[in-house]
């Protein structure tokens, strides 16, 4: 039984541990925000004790958790996330003028608040400089406010199914935020072949490498800074880009996602 999610193995676990003699295996794909709530990680480490393996999506993932959840290291093991080939169809193009994305919930953590700051001082030096967010939340008013309060150009399109083409005629990808697990849109953004400003944060600096500039969270000086090299520099924009979808290529496809399953189960 292998339980994905924290809603999911929080219940599916407990009732396969008393029905079932099946191995059980929880996944852990984030650095669990949610877990500041006591009753949660009471729960969690409780249900931890039925569970045979816990599979986390990277390094920074599984060390958070085992701390966090005081789990027995030899009962976790790290699966990174896989992509299939479709993304890696055509690399993006950017056009004119300059657009900076971020595909994100609009949620506190993802960190948008400091990313609309950090382009407002974009904003001051190319002024056609707009910036658009993939995603929707409970801060997309809040921060649709602290955009027009700064003047700064920026188009909000709501949750919808993202895709390669999502990722067309960008000229940077940003992602702002002050956790994670192992982004996707990291990823998908790498296979685009886009050149990456990122927070060092959570699994980020091992699923980008030197493939992109690393930031500190929650510092708009630093995020404008990096976004203006690139920008202001196509050849370093452009040689970044290249490196990100090639690493992005050796490491996240041409797996079997299910047959890595299965061999650590058959471990177990």
């Amino acid at each position: 039984v292998i339980a994905f999610l924290l809603y999911a193995y929080l219940t599916a676990i407990p009732v396969a541990a008393f029905s079932t003699n099946a191995i059980r295996v929880s996944a852990r794909r984030s650095m669990g925000y949610f877990k500041d709530i006591f009753w949660v990680l009471t729960l969690e480490r409780l249900v931890n004790a039925a569970t045979n393996l816990v599979v986390a999506n990277s390094k920074a993932v599984a060390k958070f958790s085992i701390e966090q959840e005081k789990l027995d290291a030899r009962r976790v093991v790290v699966i990174r996330n896989t992509m299939t080939e479709e993304w890696f169809i055509n690399p993006a193009h950017p056009i004119e003028p300059t657009t900076v994305l971020n595909v994100a919930n609009l949620i506190a953590y993802k960190g948008q608040a400091t990313l609309i700051r950090a382009f407002a001082r974009v904003q001051a030096e190319h002024p056609q400089a707009r910036l658009r967010i993939i995603g929707d939340g409970p801060e997309r008013a809040s921060i649709e406010a602290l955009a027009q309060t700064l003047g700064v150009n920026l188009e909000i399109t709501g949750a919808q199914a993202v895709s390669p083409t999502s990722y067309g005629g960008v000229s940077l990808f940003v992602l702002s935020s002050k956790e994670e697990g192992m982004s996707n849109s990291l990823m998908e953004a790498m296979a685009a072949g886009l050149p990456i400003v990122a927070t060092d944060v959570g699994g980020n600096s091992e699923t980008l490498g030197d493939a992109g500039v690393l930031v500190k969270p929650d510092d708009e000086v630093e995020l404008a800074a990096a976004m203006l090299s690139l920008i202001n520099d196509k050849q370093k924009a452009m040689t970044l880009g290249t490196r990100a979808r090639e690493r992005a290529q050796s490491l996240f496809t041409n797996r079997n996602l299910a047959t890595e399953y299965l061999e650590v189960i058959q471990e177990i």
